[in-house]
């Protein structure tokens, strides 16, 4: 078993840090790629309303 000593103490306090950061980063993430998933069906809603609005009457009967 290996001798804890300050020098390994504070070898470890940065790699807990990058962690929390990584996990901050992977919500940032999801909340883009969340926000663009959003967008792109508000996007197929808007065409699917337009195509309604110029579509023929005659076509729909």
């Amino acid at each position: 078993m290996s001798a804890v000593t300050p020098d390994v103490i504070i070898d470890r306090k940065p790699g807990k840090k990058r962690r929390k950061g990584l996990a901050a980063l992977r919500k940032i993430r999801n909340a883009l790629a969340r926000r663009k998933l959003e967008e792109m069906h508000e996007e197929e809603l808007l065409k699917e309303q337009l195509y309604d609005v110029f579509a023929d009457p005659e076509d729909s009967k």
